[in-house]
């Protein structure tokens, strides 16, 4: 059977996420043609109406033979996105589209099951999780933070008749993060801390270098509790972000620094001849800050 599969706004990161889903389903296929737009595969008969529902990039899937197309719910997004009781958009909303994307690059061959989220701030990546069946535990060093991310989970579970069981929250920093509680973790899925909101690209004066390697310590503690944390062949998926400057892009030194905790980067479309440039990034167009997605592997 053919489908063509219309790309979202990323690309490289909608391939990525068809690519992962179709691989560790075990679903084989074959590409007949990419573009920045649409990606044309043939394989074995799917039901698009479901599959569309699995991913958060693909804007729609079209079955060739029955001439017909299947579009992204994009307003059932939106209202996990802004109906919720605590949505802070001041500091920066992480789309549940998004959410979904990194839960799908996580996946392997072993499946998923349970995630562990270190910095979930509201809780997206935990409730979009349980919104897929997937239990997830969250943590965050603000017992305020804690409480909302609570109430979310709440109103997703009980919006979408969800069981009360799949989430969890607790308060800790990540360098205190009890591994030891942690027992059963398939994946872990996060966005640290992104440094302080700015309008402006950097100057990079004192105050920004500073507010800049704390965000890159949490990273590479981050490393370290994921390494502790997570079996062989489990992935770390983590957003590192990179910064617009007066002189140019400044990317954090932990982006370099995975192998020393014992990761291995996973680059999904490797093995298929359709971009040099497969950096998984996610932005707004003029954004100071962007959005890397690294998919770590443990070795």
């Amino acid at each position: 059977m053919e489908y063509l599969f219309e790309l979202g706004t990323f690309p490289q990161l909608s391939l990525s996420e068809i690519v992962n889903i179709l691989q560790s389903s075990s679903i084989s296929f074959t590409v007949i043609n990419s573009t920045s737009r649409i990606l044309d595969i043939s394989m074995e008969e799917i039901n698009p109406s479901v599959f569309i529902k699995l991913l958060g990039g693909t804007r729609s899937i079209t079955d060739v033979t029955a001439k017909r197309t299947y579009r992204q719910k994009i307003k059932d997004y939106q209202k996990r996105e802004f109906n919720k009781p605590y949505a802070d958009l001041k500091s920066g909303l992480l789309p549940s589209k998004l959410a979904k994307m990194l839960i799908n690059l996580s996946y392997t061959e072993s499946g998923v099951y349970h995630i562990y989220d270190p910095f979930c701030g509201g809780g997206t990546i935990i409730t979009e999780a349980s919104v897929m069946g997937i239990k997830g535990t969250g943590s965050d060093i603000e017992t305020r933070t804690i409480a909302q991310a609570k109430a979310n989970a709440t109103w997703i579970a009980d919006t979408y008749k969800l069981p009360k069981d799949m989430t969890d929250f607790f308060v800790s920093g990540i360098a205190d993060v009890p591994v030891e509680k942690l027992p059963d973790i398939d994946a872990i899925i996060t966005e640290p801390y992104m440094g302080n909101a700015a309008s402006q690209p950097l100057a990079m004066i004192k105050a920004d270098t500073k507010d800049l390697m704390r965000v890159n310590t949490a990273i590479v503690t981050a490393f370290t509790k994921a390494s502790q944390i997570l079996a062989k062949g489990k992935r770390l998926v983590i957003i590192i972000p990179r910064y617009r400057t007066k002189k140019g892009m400044y990317l954090l030194p932990a982006r370099e620094q995975y192998s020393r905790y014992g990761f291995k980067k996973v680059d999904i479309l490797d093995q298929f001849n359709i971009d040099k440039n497969r950096d998984l990034l996610y932005f707004r167009l003029k954004a100071v800050v962007q959005r890397e997605i690294f998919i770590l592997e443990k070795i």
